[in-house]
């Protein structure tokens, strides 16, 4: 359970993950726990509109861990000068986070991969 429970305190970090973007009020930036939830609500409310070929339930998946990545290596602009380290950034704090939390964070590491990999129709 201890493992678990380290597991679920290093995912609430994302919350502390501030995006470029705001919210639609303006009132305040994004952060990047909000901005996974909004896209997976997101996908379940146009599924109607997804090719069926497309697993809804995986893209699901993929939306709710893609940017868990953010944790360790922070929101960079896609303009940022520092935009060419993020990809380095981002895949040595999913390796750590796999190799420390192991199972359910091997799957989250696999499904942030798929994503980056942009092979598959779900990502």
């Amino acid at each position: 359970m201890k493992k678990t429970l380290s597991l679920l305190t290093e995912l609430d970090k994302l919350k502390s993950i501030y995006r470029r973007s705001y919210i639609t009020d303006l009132s305040r930036n994004e952060n990047s726990a909000e901005h996974s939830w909004h896209l997976a609500v997101a996908l379940m409310a146009l599924k109607d509109f997804i090719p069926a070929d497309v697993d809804i339930n995986h893209a699901i998946e993929i939306a709710l861990t893609h940017d868990i990545c953010e944790i360790g290596a922070g929101d960079v602009s896609i303009h940022s000068p520092e935009r060419a380290q993020k990809a380095d950034d981002e895949k040595a704090y999913m390796d750590s986070f796999a190799a420390e939390h192991g199972g359910f964070a091997e799957e989250v590491k696999a499904l942030w991969a798929e994503y980056e990999a942009q092979e598959s129709a779900e990502s």
